[in-house]
């Protein structure tokens, strides 16, 4: 009973962090207005899951111009 309680203790806190750093990398990318494309993401991971060699996907400006 006592390793469930402190599982569960150590699972919300790995909530809460994620949490805190989703937040903080939302506010950032708002301010900077630069971001990572998803689809180059997840592109370079299924790449690297393979073994491949691939560059890492950059930063790209999101805000249109004014």
């Amino acid at each position: 009973m006592v390793a469930a309680i402190e599982q569960a203790a150590q699972n919300e806190e790995l909530r809460r962090r994620f949490g805190a750093e989703a937040d903080a990398a939302e506010r950032d990318a708002m301010k900077s207005g630069r971001a990572l494309d998803a689809t180059e993401v997840f592109d370079y991971f299924e790449a690297r899951s393979r073994g491949a060699s691939i560059r890492k996907p950059r930063l790209k400006s999101w805000r249109k111009s004014a």
